[in-house]
């Protein structure tokens, strides 16, 4: 569960890097209220199970190129190569949630109702 919600963080905070910088604030401060407002878990009821799947089956694709990039950056010395790094797996990362058939917003939503609800979070897991 810890590996799964570090990937997850780290997603997060890839896509709201990607999303733009008028998008970023937005992303981060409703991030910031739902990630410590107990009352953000009750989204979690608004997820179908379809969406869930989507979900978890992006998640997995995201994790092995968050594995990837770790080991690319821990080989790297060249800070522009590294950040070229970052750019890339960032793209990517994108690229796989918007194909998973959510968007990028609703990605983050299932995502952040699943730090805050370890209940929410073990039903992901059992999806993948």
């Amino acid at each position: 569960m810890i590996k799964w919600t570090n990937a997850l963080t780290a997603l997060l905070l890839a896509l709201t890097v990607s999303a733009g910088a008028s998008a970023q604030g937005a992303a981060t401060d409703s991030g910031t209220d739902q990630a410590y407002n107990p009352g953000g878990t009750a989204a979690a009821a608004n997820f179908s199970d379809s969406e869930l799947e989507m979900f978890a089956e992006a998640q997995d694709k995201v994790d092995k190129m968050r594995t990837s990039l770790q080991s690319t950056l821990s080989s790297t010395q060249d800070p522009q190569e590294a950040q070229k790094a970052r750019q890339k797996a960032n793209s990517e990362m994108l690229t796989v949630v918007q194909a998973s058939g959510l968007t990028t917003e609703r990605y983050n939503e299932i995502a952040r109702a699943a730090l805050s609800d370890p209940a929410l979070a073990k039903k992901i897991e059992q999806m993948e």
